[in-house]
């Protein structure tokens, strides 16, 4: 654990690490927009009393269809196409279509450059590492399609990606 850290440290103060910042900042992050709140104006508190939540569930076939014809069909994971449903959600309700998601990883199975070889199997504690994506909404004509554009966009920031 202490040369994971060591490792982290000293990748984040790397010229390789610097040399990627500038891509970073880049991007269009004006584009994005703050969650709507129900009184902007303060004059009402948005209170946990007034909480909705809204329950869905897949039945046994569209979890089939989602773990194993998905992936085989349009080459992506799971995780990508939950994180498309996020993503498009949120574009519905912001009616933005540039959307902001701070996604937190493990550590242990995304790897720094550096740590690949380190065994972690006995290490204990929280290895989180922080990955924020950008994605632009775009408008296309089934889901197939949008989940081909979606997965896209996510290979590419991925290859941009700090770790």
């Amino acid at each position: 654990m202490k040369a994971w850290a060591e490792r982290t440290y000293e990748y984040a103060q790397s010229p390789e690490f610097e040399g990627q910042v500038d891509t970073w900042l880049a991007l269009p992050w004006a584009q994005t927009a703050p969650f709507p709140v129900d009184y902007p104006d303060g004059r009402e508190k948005n209170l946990i009393s007034s909480v909705g939540v809204l329950w869905t569930s897949l039945n046994a076939d569209e979890t089939a269809t989602l773990f194993k014809d998905v992936p085989r069909v349009y080459g992506a994971q799971v995780v990508d196409v939950l994180l498309m449903a996020l993503v498009e959600s949120v574009v519905r309700w912001t009616a933005n279509s540039w959307v902001v998601v701070n996604m937190i990883k493990s550590g242990r199975t995304e790897r720094i450059p550096g740590t690949e070889h380190m065994d972690l199997t006995r290490t204990v504690g929280w290895l989180a590492m922080g990955e924020i994506l950008l994605f632009e909404h775009q408008e296309t004509s089934n889901p197939g399609d949008a989940l081909k554009s979606f997965s896209e966009q996510l290979r590419n920031l991925r290859k941009e990606s700090l770790i």
